[in-house]
């Protein structure tokens, strides 16, 4: 893993479809490091095909079920966060509540305020 590194001229912004490969790559990537622990190796490579993978993640977007945003700088994606409607059992309530689905930060750029 390269050293701790001060994002450079961070931008937030919308993921789109024409960057789901690299978003996906990013993704199972920040899984594998946070969770690999807690999974044999095939039921992690079988999780990661259904939930991490570009078809699903393109899918997911194109429905409109999760919104992207990343944050990058020069040198690539320091983070994402997925978000969309709120699938957790509340009382019915009037007004769609949104929830945060995932939220991940490369490593090297803990610390700077990225989250």
């Amino acid at each position: 893993m390269k050293s701790l590194r001060k994002p450079d001229e961070l931008t937030l912004r919308q993921a789109t479809i024409a960057e789901v490969e690299a978003l996906t790559f990013f993704a199972r990537e920040q899984f594998v490091r946070n969770f690999a622990h807690l999974y044999e190796k095939a039921e992690m490579e079988r999780f990661l095909d259904e939930a991490y993978s570009p078809v699903a993640t393109a899918e997911y977007m194109q429905r409109g079920e999760y919104h992207y945003i990343v944050s990058e700088d020069n040198n690539g994606y320091t983070g994402y966060i997925r978000y969309g409607t709120c699938k957790l059992p509340l009382a019915p309530i009037q007004t769609p509540q949104t929830e945060i689905h995932q939220l991940y930060i490369d490593p090297r750029a803990q610390g700077y305020g990225v989250g």
